[in-house]
């Protein structure tokens, strides 16, 4: 089950009035804020309600002299559970894009189960706010009467494509998060995103890739399409190939054969409808997802290359 509508009460909670905003305020980079693996921003433990923050990427970056501080919030409490500051300046930038590193390890435990949000303030003004819901599992068994968390959010309710600005011709790449939670009991995990036009598979990633069934910890995979043949050598299925064709799209997320979610694509006019919230003037500013990102193996170089971001939003069940 999804729990979708709880991000709205969030926001609604923690940030009370809406501030006036510019175009180019400063937000965080949600999709690296959600990834997993070396260059994660965000980590979640199951066997505690626990979360370390590292390394963040500032979008529309201030000067050096801006300081970028995580309020961890839950909701109902008049006090933050622990704020986590960063270092002065940048890790790595160019003009638009910046990493900032926090303080220490950046761990923090949480209280329990409960509905949270991270508050992140750039220059002492709200800039982007990530809720998130932790669920506690306690066993039954009376020999071990562990306790485990897993955690709800955006993981479930967003994928997107991503572009190369240099490499326009490249197959298309599905970025999405599944965890053990998708998997059903005696399930091997086997992942696919597909590409459906009237019901038929046009594209997808030519072999599967395997969600930990043992964890419950979101992971993002990142998909490649090909035209749906058993070939090694299927060719891919290129951005320029799908908006040669206006028309009503989908693209399913599947595991062992069973569809876990779906995400409607429209092309109209040449172009992808993204889902509002990659809007540059998306109101509230603090739940923004940029629509572009940069590579992140190329951190730390001089020239970073720029991704034109997609953002799909799931469909209602």
């Amino acid at each position: 089950m999804r729990h979708f509508g709880w991000a709205v009460v969030v926001t609604a909670l923690v940030l009370g009035k809406a501030p006036t905003v510019q175009a180019n305020d400063p937000v965080i980079d949600v999709g690296r804020l959600m990834s997993t693996g070396g260059n994660t921003s965000l980590r979640f433990y199951d066997q505690n309600a626990r979360l370390m923050i590292s390394d963040l990427t500032v979008i529309f970056r201030p000067g050096d002299d801006h300081n970028t501080t995580i309020d961890v919030v839950k909701i109902g409490s008049n006090d933050p559970v622990a704020t986590v500051t960063t270092f002065p300046g940048y890790q790595g930038s160019n003009t638009v894009f910046g990493d900032v590193r926090p303080r220490g390890p950046g761990v923090v435990d949480l209280p329990g189960a409960g509905i949270y949000a991270l508050n992140f303030k750039v220059g002492g003004k709200i800039a982007t706010i990530f809720p998130f819901t932790v669920v506690a599992e306690t066993s039954d068994d009376p020999f071990n009467p562990d306790t485990k968390y897993h955690y709800r959010g955006q993981w479930e309710q967003f994928i997107f494509l991503n572009r190369s600005e240099r490499f326009t011709d490249k197959p298309i790449q599905v970025n999405l998060w599944a965890s053990g939670l998708d998997v059903e009991d005696g399930g091997k995990g086997q992942l696919y995103a597909k590409l459906l036009k009237d019901g038929e598979v046009i594209a997808r990633n030519k072999r599967h890739q395997s969600v930990n069934k043992r964890s419950n910890i979101w992971g993002r995979y990142a998909l490649t399409l090909h035209d749906p043949v058993d070939n090694p050598n299927a060719p891919g299925f290129s951005f320029e190939r799908l908006l040669a064709d206006d028309d009503d799209y989908e693209i399913i997320v599947e595991i062992d054969g069973k569809v876990v979610r779906r995400f409607p694509l429209i092309v109209d006019d040449g172009k992808i409808n993204t889902s509002p919230r990659a809007n540059l003037d998306f109101e509230p500013r603090s739940q923004l997802l940029s629509p572009r990102t940069v590579n992140l193996e190329q951190r730390g170089q001089a020239i970073l290359q720029v991704y034109e971001i997609f953002w799909l939003e799931a469909a209602a069940e």
